[in-house]
């Protein structure tokens, strides 16, 4: 596939769209979820089409190379004069027709029309011959819907009278290696999935004039409902929470005395219950970092430092071999040559903790050998504890 020339934003030129120094300026006020997030965004996204990818992993942060140099570029348009990134799009659904809202907006969008569904591409690149690319970059758990990509694909084609699209997802995992998800839509594709789209719109009009008659829609509970800012004043999220709210004891009654049709609602429920309880946990936490507060027992809840050092199995197993002999190798990294802190303290006679075994694992954090990995984790703290260390 080649790329054609992809129109220009207010007539300014595709370089000048997109700053990737910015992106790093504000990582010391995101969390570090955030800040993996926005390096990876500006590594793949901007660094390494316009610098090359050794020049880019130079400027990612050290914490987050690692993560970036998995990642596979290879086959992404990033030719200079036919993509461009963060580009937001309009689809309107009585006139099926598709307009670019802006670039880098920062999910901003502005005046939006009624009949208008809108959403930001990561990267949009015009591709020969009438095609269109629709990129998204993923680094966090969450599963993406394709539904999201299939808007945008929908939207830019319009905006750009391209007849077909290339979708892909960018996966960038914490648990998980580097990945790419991608499918093409021809031209039955889009119109299919503009008329879903216009079915959609109509569903929503229709629940919106009956919910303004005093008609209660009917509501359905499901992964859905994750994001929506209305969760925790959903009447039927409401019923089930209060459903789970009991004791053990009469919870268990509870679903003993349920039919099999009961019991697959309360399923469905309990996955809800997750969800708030999850959003929950987020909301404490976040005000936790900002202020510990007290708890019932007498200690603060805080956020500090969690954290583990995880072995490079492969770089132990070579490394043993070298200082130990290969036996005592086999035995720290057996499998796969994968090592845990347990099995290398075995291996050498020692156990974890010990002045020995820690004496080993030092030198090989200096090597690299081992790493440290942490993140925030809640703490409950005695309120003595938590001042001194702030004295300190």
């Amino acid at each position: 596939m080649t790329q054609a020339r992809l129109p220009s934003a207010s007539k300014v030129g595709l370089a000048e769209t997109c700053d990737a120094s910015s992106v790093y300026e504000q990582t010391d006020k995101v969390r570090p979820s955030g800040e993996r997030g926005s390096a990876i965004h500006a590594f793949v996204l901007t660094d390494a089409p316009r610098l090359g990818r050794e020049a880019a992993l130079a400027l990612v942060p050290k914490e987050w190379r690692e993560a970036c140099e998995a990642i596979d570029l290879a086959g992404l348009p990033f030719d200079a004069k036919s993509y461009a990134t963060e580009v937001a799009f309009a689809w309107d659904h009585a006139t099926d027709k598709g307009r670019e809202v802006g670039r880098n907006l920062g999910r901003k969008y502005g005046p939006v029309g009624a009949t208008e569904f809108v959403g930001s591409a990561d990267l949009v690149a015009l591709l020969d011959p009438d095609g269109v690319f629709v990129g998204d970059v993923k680094t966090g758990r969450t599963p993406p819907h394709d539904s999201q990509l299939k808007l945008l694909a929908l939207a830019a084609a319009r905006a750009y009278g391209r007849k077909w699209a290339r979708v892909e997802f960018i996966f960038v995992l914490e648990d998980g290696e580097p990945h790419r998800r991608g499918w093409t839509m021809d031209a039955l594709d889009l119109d299919d999935y503009a008329e879903h789209l216009r079915d959609l719109a109509g569903r929503i009009g229709k629940a919106r004039a009956e919910y303004e008659k005093g008609i209660e829609p009917r509501v359905v509970m499901g992964d859905h409902c994750r994001f929506c800012s209305s969760l925790a004043h959903c009447k039927p999220s409401q019923a089930i929470v209060r459903s789970f709210v009991a004791a053990p004891l009469e919870l268990a009654g509870r679903i003993a005395a349920m039919t099999p049709e009961e019991k697959g609602r309360a399923w469905v429920g309990l996955k809800q219950v997750k969800l708030i309880g999850e959003e929950a946990e987020r909301i404490l936490k976040a005000s936790a970092e900002q202020e510990p507060f007290p708890l019932p027992n007498g200690k603060l809840l805080t956020i500090g430092v969690g954290g583990k050092r995880v072995v490079d199995g492969a770089a132990a197993y070579q490394t043993l071999v070298a200082t130990h002999g290969p036996e005592v190798a086999e035995k720290a990294a057996p499998v796969e040559r994968s090592a845990t802190i347990k099995s290398v303290a075995a291996a050498i006679g020692s156990k974890p903790g010990t002045d020995k075994t820690e004496s080993l694992l030092a030198e090989w954090e200096h090597a690299g050998v081992l790493r440290r990995m942490t993140w925030p984790e809640a703490k409950e703290v005695e309120p003595e504890k938590l001042l001194a260390k702030e004295t300190a």
